[in-house]
């Protein structure tokens, strides 16, 4: 290959693609923790919509499923300050900690999944309803 082409391609090709690959930028927060795994809200996803927020949220566990196969899994919610509940909209499993890599499956949330649920008292569920309303 002549070098004046390789020069050209390693100079403007390679940063475009390298590039390519980046993913919308995620700002995920610690919000809780305990021996089995940590809870983590992405305020960069937080948007208001018809009076309620949105969100999503993983679950980060410290040993993968033996079952499934799964590391972590990725909520994505929709919650109601005013009366302190949330839906689970969409749950996606993952292979890699903090939902990275390819998912392993998308559930959408049906049945009394589907329905608001009250955050109980000293609960991770709470933790979080907290920190999301609080913003």
């Amino acid at each position: 290959m002549n070098i004046k082409i390789l020069f050209l391609v390693l100079t403007f090709l390679l940063p475009l693609v390298s590039c390519s690959n980046e993913t919308t930028e995620e700002h995920w927060e610690k919000i809780s923790e305990n021996e089995k795994a940590s809870q983590y809200v992405d305020f960069g996803t937080l948007r208001e919509v018809d009076e309620y927020l949105h969100y999503s949220e993983i679950t980060d566990f410290r040993v993968r499923d033996e079952v499934a196969g799964f590391l972590s899994y990725k909520f994505h919610i929709k919650a109601d300050c005013r009366m302190f509940r949330f839906k689970v909209l969409e749950t996606v499993f993952y292979e890699q900690a903090m939902g990275r890599g390819v998912p392993l499956g998308r559930l959408p949330a049906t049945g009394q999944h589907a329905e608001w649920q009250q955050a109980p008292p000293n609960s991770v569920n709470k933790d979080v309803l907290n920190a999301v309303c609080s913003r």
